[in-house]
């Protein structure tokens, strides 16, 4: 796959972090770039999925009191074992 050149300003302590971190894992700063990117993105569109899955459950009726919801994780957690 053909990759694409993309350009961004970031702080000097940012690049100095990634200069480090270029270094110790012995990658170049594009892939660090690179990979970054990919994880936010995809970590954004699943978090978007999410919300529109919730607004078109909320569209439909489907929902809880906020009552029941803390019903919920208050016997949820003390069925938890503590450490």
């Amino acid at each position: 796959m053909k990759s694409v050149t993309v350009g961004a300003r970031i702080s000097p302590k940012l690049d100095a972090g990634l200069v480090r971190l270029a270094q110790l894992t012995g990658r170049p700063k594009s892939w660090l770039l690179g990979e970054a990117i990919q994880s936010y993105v995809a970590g954004e569109e699943e978090f978007l999925s999410a919300v529109q899955e919730g607004l078109a459950d909320m569209r439909a009726g489907r929902v809880l009191e906020h009552e029941q919801v803390v019903r919920h994780f208050e016997k949820r957690f003390k069925k938890t074992p503590k450490r």
